[in-house]
């Protein structure tokens, strides 16, 4: 027995027992109930360690740009506050952008959960000022318009800071129009082409994807029109208007964003096919100057620009008699030419070489059409020498687009006399234009502009011969106008 009992009788003994068994569990229970509230007050101390936080983001930013986060407060040389940072759905962290130093600090490690875009920052080392930043990136770019605000959130010495960002961008793409006639024709029969650009395409654009992009072109009174069939992902529409105009509208309903690629560029898929009819427009006559009208729309509708383009076919005439194959070779002057090593050093210029068919005497076509440019005709040879191929386009009109025809594209340089054949197989005239870059074996520079394939030559190695070959299958021909 237990040497604080008294011997009395047993009852007493017994009472005793059960109230020391009382207070035995009343002590378990005050400690029980002691212990929850023991992290609490580690809590209140880590927070008592850290004060003053303040967070800063910029308050606007350009569409795709990274933005930095500034964050500052102060804590005691030996606490250890974690600092909570969830992003805005539209946001990642940058993690290289976050500095780190296990031993010093101040942002000792962190932890980032990209699913709750939440990041969370350890900090230590003894610096009780502490200042740091760190970078994020926007994502889902291509739905970001003037609506699109960041919003995140700074959870640090038990305050919640927000942070905003208001994102800022343009909406600009431009539009061009141009017109084609057969030569030879009586220019009544007049294809209007059409496509869009970005205006700015490079690194620094700020322009925001287009989601709804329409072309509206009114076209006069007495003309008869045929549009394009359904194509780069759109269609024409039509209404006609009380004084004999008609509105023709291209619609496209998909995201366009900024890019060297234009729509409908590449394929001359968009088009207007426009007959001026006798009666309205006489021999003499010019159509009227027509303008078209492209019209973008953000994501969500609230960024909407404009741009035009005008163009006029030319006069009216009785056509020509003739049969003949017509070629003109044209340049523009380039940039302003510097001497470099006693030679004279110019960039940018443009040469283009036009071949037609023209027949208005008859219905016969041609079997084969060859266009060509070579070194050893007359005194090309000179000219070859003092000029050096940077880009080749090979482009075909609308008659040649319409025929599908087959063609091979073939140079020679000056290492060889001999023929090397560009693999052209699968390509037709209706397909996209063939666009190829001389290039030194083994560069892997910036020669690779858009949409064009490379040819690997030898160092010191140039084109001087270029040939094409147009030839329709048998049985078929090309017609005038090719």
């Amino acid at each position: 027995m237990p040497s604080w009992q008294e011997h009395k009788d047993s009852g007493e003994t017994s009472v005793r027992k059960y109230g020391t068994a009382a207070k035995i569990v009343a002590l378990v229970v005050a400690l029980l109930t002691l212990l929850p509230g023991l992290p609490k007050l580690a809590q209140a101390d880590d927070a008592a360690s850290c004060t003053a936080p303040s967070a800063t983001a910029p308050a606007t930013s350009a569409v795709y740009r990274d933005l930095t986060y500034n964050i500052s407060l102060s804590k005691e040389a030996s606490a250890k506050p974690d600092v909570k940072i969830t992003l805005d759905s539209n946001l990642k962290l940058n993690e290289g952008s976050v500095p780190t130093d296990a031993t010093n600090g101040p942002i000792t490690s962190y932890d980032y959960d990209d699913a709750s875009k939440t990041v969370t920052l350890h900090l230590g080392g003894s610096q009780q000022a502490v200042q740091f930043s760190f970078g994020v990136t926007p994502i889902n770019t291509a739905n970001a318009d003037s609506s699109t605000v960041y919003n995140s959130t700074v959870e640090a010495c038990g305050k919640k800071i927000p942070l905003s960002t208001q994102v800022t961008g343009d909406l600009k793409y431009s539009v061009s129009k141009s017109y084609e006639v057969q030569p030879g024709s009586d220019n009544r029969q007049v294809r209007y082409g059409f496509y869009y650009s970005t205006v700015n395409p490079n690194n620094d654009t700020q322009t925001f994807t287009s989601w709804k992009q329409t072309l509206v072109d009114v076209l006069p009174t007495g003309v008869t029109v045929t549009p394009s069939p359904a194509s780069s992902d759109g269609s024409w529409s039509s209404v006609d208007n009380a004084d004999g105009t008609s509105t023709w509208t291209w619609t496209r309903n998909k995201a366009y964003s900024p890019s060297w690629n234009s729509i409908g560029k590449d394929n001359n898929d968009i088009y207007l096919d426009v007959y001026y009819g006798k009666d309205d427009y006489k021999t003499g006559d010019v159509p009227p100057a027509n303008i078209v009208t492209l019209n973008n729309e953000s994501k969500t509708g609230i960024d909407k620009s404009q741009s035009t383009s005008t163009v006029q076919s030319p006069a009216i005439t009785g056509g020509t008699t003739t049969k003949e194959v017509a070629i003109i070779k044209t340049t523009d002057a380039g940039d302003t030419p510097t001497v470099a090593n006693g030679e004279y050093w110019t960039s940018g210029t443009t040469v283009d070489v036009t071949s037609n068919y023209i027949n208005t005497m008859d219905s016969a076509k041609l079997t084969e059409m060859t266009l060509q440019d070579v070194s050893d005709y007359k005194t090309n040879s000179d000219y070859f020498k003092h000029n050096s191929f940077v880009r080749i386009a090979l482009e075909f009109n609308s008659v040649m687009h319409d025929g599908k025809y087959p063609y091979t594209f073939q140079y020679k340089t000056n290492k060889s006399s001999d023929w090397v054949s560009y693999d052209t197989s699968g390509k037709t005239t209706a397909t996209a234009p063939l666009k190829v870059v001389p290039v030194q074996k083994g560069s892997s520079g910036s020669w690779n502009w858009s949409g064009y394939d490379r040819i690997d030559l030898d160092r010191g190695e140039y084109i001087t011969d270029w040939k094409v070959v147009v030839k329709p299958a048998a049985g078929s021909g090309i017609p005038s106008g090719g």
